[in-house]
């Protein structure tokens, strides 16, 4: 008996782990806060590419808003999430694009997405669902 009851509290913790894009609380707030604090300095305060420190860097970072739009108007998230963590990074040294990866992104958290399990960090996919949120 005690051995049913281990393995149910350990299956519910492991299904705790896990969890939907779409539940995750407060991803917006949080990822608008992460955007302001790390990003909106080149890309604008709503992504547009305007950010004040933009003026020196040669080319004007991109719009963040029409990501979608320039892809079928489906929010390109496996490719916004490599740029971030520096997967897509070209070899130019002097290129603008901080690579951030995962460090101090929050806690690892376990989500499905389109039918497949991953772990990204906290902050990482609430900075994800506010850029989502942004497209036009």
């Amino acid at each position: 008996m005690m051995k049913a009851v281990t393995t149910t509290i350990a299956a519910l913790s492991l299904t705790a782990c896990v969890a939907d894009q779409n539940s995750i609380s407060a991803d917006s707030a949080r990822g608008k806060q992460l955007f302001d604090d790390q990003c909106a300095i080149c890309h604008g305060a709503n992504g547009e590419g305007a950010g004040p420190a933009s003026l020196g860097l040669g080319a004007p970072p991109p719009s963040l808003q029409f990501l979608a739009a320039s892809n079928d108007d489906v929010f390109p998230r496996n490719y916004v999430l490599s740029v971030i963590q520096g997967l897509d990074r070209h070899t130019d040294p002097t290129a603008a694009m901080p690579i951030f990866g995962d460090a101090d992104m929050g806690q690892p958290i376990t989500v499905n997405t389109d039918g497949a399990t991953e772990t990204l960090p906290s902050d990482m996919l609430a900075l994800l669902a506010y850029l989502k949120s942004v497209q036009r």
